[in-house]
Order: structure tokens, then sequence, then C-alpha cells
């Protein structure tokens, strides 16, 4: 049986806690910055963010080798604050809270795996988020002009 372990990343956005929260709910924009490293392509099959619903991703290894399929089900889903969801054979929190400088995730992966790529993967994916809300916040800018 593998170790389980539990990582913890903590990051601060410049966006409001609801735009936030709707990158991780919505599968646009899910699918526009979830990734698990450069060493793999990602593609998300299913992102059904509400209790009881389902995720399905896809990893393929870019040097070849057999994909790793994570399926799961959204455990918790409460706007705009906390998202509960298995991931694989481990489980994601996410929480989210206002603060002075826009809002403050704080995201735990509790699980067994490869502790070092898991780490890679998930500081790769909450960059891009930042990049993907970055984009997000001058369309919407352009348009409300």
């Amino acid at each position: 049986m593998e170790r389980r372990f539990e990582l913890t990343f903590r990051r601060v956005y410049p966006a409001p806690t609801e735009v936030v929260f709707r990158m991780w709910t919505d599968v646009t924009h899910v699918r526009a910055w979830l990734t698990c490293g450069s060493g793999y392509g990602t593609e998300v099959r299913r992102w059904d963010a509400r209790a009881g619903g389902r995720l399905l991703v896809e990893l393929t290894p870019r040097g070849g080798g057999d994909p790793v399929v994570l399926d799961g089900a959204f455990q918790a889903v409460d706007p705009p604050t906390h998202l509960t969801y298995e991931w694989g054979p481990g489980v994601v929190t996410v929480r989210c809270r206002e603060v002075a400088a826009g809002c403050e995730i704080v995201v735990s992966y509790r699980g067994p795996g490869p502790r070092t790529t898991i780490r890679t993967g998930w500081d790769e994916a909450l960059n891009r988020l930042e990049a993907e809300l970055v984009a997000t916040q001058a369309t919407q800018g352009r348009r409300s002009h």
C-alpha cells in the first residue's frame, strides 16, 4: 500500500473570491488552467462541480506510456468558499477567502502518489490558474468599455 501524505498550497490572487471560485467550478476555465505538470498532457473529460457530480481527468505522459485516469466525485461545493473532491485515490480541498489583496486560496491534497510529481503539478497548475485569471479579467475589462 502506498504511503499517504498531505500537501498544502497557499496563494493570493488579485481577483474577487467569486471569480477565483468560478475558475474551479466552470469546466471551460478548468480546462484552461488545470495541468498535472509539464511532463503530462492533461485532458479534462468531465467536471461536474456540484455535490455528487463526477470528474474525469486523463493524464498522458509526454514521454510515452500508459495514461493515468483520475476519476472521482465532488464531495462538497459551497460557493464561493469551499470545494472538496476526489482526485483519483486522493482528496483535494480548496478554501477561498477574501483578503485585502483579493482572494487567498488554500489547496490541500491528501492521498498517495509520487510526492514530488504531485507538488510540481499543483505548483504549475496554480501558476496557470493565475494566468487564466489575468486573461479573464483583461477580457472582461475590454467588454466593459
